[in-house]
């Protein structure tokens, strides 16, 4: 047995439903770790479908094409075991499931065992839960496979796998991001790898998807829990590494562990390891605090944008807060030719905060209409003013400004195809202090 096998991760960002772009991708990770001498390269949990499917799944002709798309990939995986996540029906039934793909050759399909079905989770809608574990031999390196929540669950199906005596454990994972959530699953996977006396492999998909942003972070751990390599957040990489197996045998041995479950194993017929140059180091720093919550809010932005086919967006630019960085995060994500503001002053508008939303759209140096709606708010009042006599003026007529302003958005949106961003944040939403029809308006 060879002491030293190189793993690759690859951190993709695959979309939902695009399978002739995601097995692009997977094929070109595939080859490109191959080139970098690779023995193994693992993709993220539902790689071939996009994550999350939700009702696609309900459709055959969508199970049908992970089936075909998997084949493909199999015939242009050369010599490296890939680890490939995918929806299969097996015998009827449906499962959440990793393809173990070796030289145009397909060996086994593990089968997810604990579905995630709590928060934007809703995996038991659609997946039979697997109970088919099983052990991979490849080149004489016993090693587990497992998916997201089979390796958050305590004594899951990862720790069957490491006293059947793993030496490896690969989990592939979709996992969503809030803020700090790297931190605790750091924690996590370095309390599994202390309980396996295992390398602990954690791949996971980045890119943003509808209302989701998944975040990346892969990284391996050694069996003492400490994290050997990590990816960067929010950017697709191919995170290689060197695993040294002595490691796990001299812990085995200090600690004078013994295996006392046993697994199916796959063996799957692959050469001797070849000599390969030594890796360079690479330290990856983690983002903190509002740097890390920006990138998020970035990356969420641009693939919704550029993943439902738009190129441009709109919004209203009102002088304030919100709006400032809602522009801001916009011109990041998607560059100054793609953004254009609305300035849209009413009579209520004070010359201060008309200026610091020119200035500042100047500044980003993104394309702006300057759109008064002063008549068009009068016009509205003279309109309700037999139903309203009596009356005093509040909310009713504040929120009229509000939704002529998200009319005009909606308009532009029609007419150039741009997409309308609704600049209103999270707290006001959360207790609504915002206007229905109004600065709710929009498309993301």
């Amino acid at each position: 047995m060879s002491d030293i096998i190189r793993l690759a991760l690859a951190q993709s960002n695959l979309s939902v439903g695009d399978f002739e772009g995601n097995a692009k991708k997977i094929i070109q990770n595939i080859n490109l770790a191959y080139e970098k001498k690779a023995d193994i390269v693992a993709f993220p949990e539902l790689a071939i479908s996009g994550y999350p499917p939700e009702d696609l799944l309900l459709k055959p002709h969508f199970i049908k094409e992970n089936e075909v798309f998997i084949k493909k990939i199999a015939l242009k995986t050369p010599g490296i075991l890939a680890l490939v996540g995918l929806a299969c029906r097996i015998k009827g039934s449906l499962y959440n499931s990793c393809a173990a793909v070796f030289n145009r050759k397909i060996y086994g399909y593990y089968q997810k065992e604990v579905l995630s079905n709590y928060g934007v989770f809703d995996e038991k809608r659609y997946f039979e839960a697997g109970s088919k574990n099983f052990l991979l031999n490849y080149k004489d390196i016993l090693i587990g496979v497992n998916i997201y929540e089979d390796i958050w669950r305590k004594y899951g199906p990862y720790k069957l796998q490491a006293e059947a005596g793993s030496q490896i454990i690969i989990n592939i994972s979709a996992c969503p991001y809030y803020k700090g959530k790297i931190n605790i699953r750091r924690d996590m996977l370095a309390r599994r790898a202390r309980e396996t006396h295992a390398y602990v492999a954690y791949c996971n998909l980045v890119g943003g998807q509808d209302e989701l942003v998944f975040d990346g972070g892969s990284l391996v751990l050694g069996p003492r829990g400490n994290v050997l390599v990590q990816a960067p957040q929010f950017k697709e990489n191919l995170l290689l590494i060197d695993l040294n197996l002595k490691s796990v045998n001299t812990i085995i041995k200090k600690q004078k562990l013994s295996y006392n479950k046993t697994l199916p194993v796959i063996n799957i017929p692959a050469p001797k390891f070849s000599r390969k140059p030594v890796l360079k180091e690479k330290k990856t720093k983690l983002l903190k605090g509002e740097e890390e919550v920006y990138e998020a809010l970035k990356l969420g932005l641009k693939d919704y944008v550029f993943k439902n086919h738009f190129e441009k967006v709109v919004f209203g630019l009102s002088g304030g807060i919100d709006s400032a960085l809602c522009a801001t995060v916009a011109v990041d994500a998607l560059g100054k030719d793609n953004v254009v503001a609305v300035i849209m002053p009413s009579r209520f508008t004070s010359f201060a905060t008309l200026n610091d939303a020119i200035a500042l759209a100047k500044k980003l140096n993104i394309k702006f209409f300057i759109i008064p709606i002063s008549s068009t708010y009068q016009s509205y009042l003279d309109s309700l003013k037999g139903i309203f006599e009596g009356k005093k003026s509040d909310v009713a007529e504040e929120n009229i400004q509000a939704r002529i302003r998200g009319h005009i958005l909606m308009g532009m949106s029609n007419k150039f195809g741009y997409l309308v961003l609704a600049t209103g944040n999270k707290s006001e939403t959360s207790v609504g202090y915002c206007t229905l029809y109004g600065d709710m308006a929009g498309g993301f």
